[in-house]
């Protein structure tokens, strides 16, 4: 969820304020309001973890939308994996990209799951859309990566981990 709000509101001032004169809760009251802006939007979650279930509850305290598709593992789903009542499942991958205002992949690497963002995404991904990757870089392929990035299609992405493309670098 951090680096959600990292990417949406630009958090990284609040860095600045806490040591303030006037104290952490007054330093960053002016910030505070910016927390709406999550309002309405739609998350779309890929995969199921343990992980990908607690920024479920905590989108929804924000007033967010969730939906999730849940990519096959050939593994049984634990119980403790289960999304809220308010998350809805879509029934493809295509419609959850459409749909989502932000993507955060939360899938393993398999042989479904390898370049699970790739080409084909340009046509379905949702203009103006934020994605976060929280497992094997793997899982994108780098250059239609660059390529959304470049056309502004995703105009936010955080990749959680050591591993990543060697142009991000340059």
């Amino acid at each position: 969820m951090v680096l959600f709000l990292g990417l949406l509101r630009g958090t990284h001032l609040l860095s600045h304020h806490v040591f303030s004169a006037s104290g952490w809760l007054g330093s960053i009251q002016p910030f505070c309001h910016r927390m709406r802006r999550c309002r309405g939007l739609v998350l779309g979650i890929v995969g199921r973890s343990a992980s990908a279930k607690s920024l479920d509850t905590r989108s929804l305290a924000f007033k967010m939308s969730v939906v999730y598709f849940d990519v096959p593992e050939g593994k049984a789903i634990k119980p403790s994996t289960m999304f809220p009542l308010a998350t809805r499942r879509m029934d493809t991958f295509n419609d959850l990209l459409a749909e989502s205002d932000l993507i955060s992949l939360h899938c393993t690497l398999s042989n479904e799951t390898i370049q699970i963002i790739n080409a084909d995404c340009l046509q379905h991904i949702k203009q103006g859309t934020f994605l976060v990757n929280t497992g094997s870089s793997q899982l994108l392929d780098d250059c239609a990566l660059k390529q959304l990035l470049i056309d502004g299609t995703i105009v936010g992405c955080v990749l959680d981990g050591v591993e990543g493309p060697q142009w991000m670098e340059a």
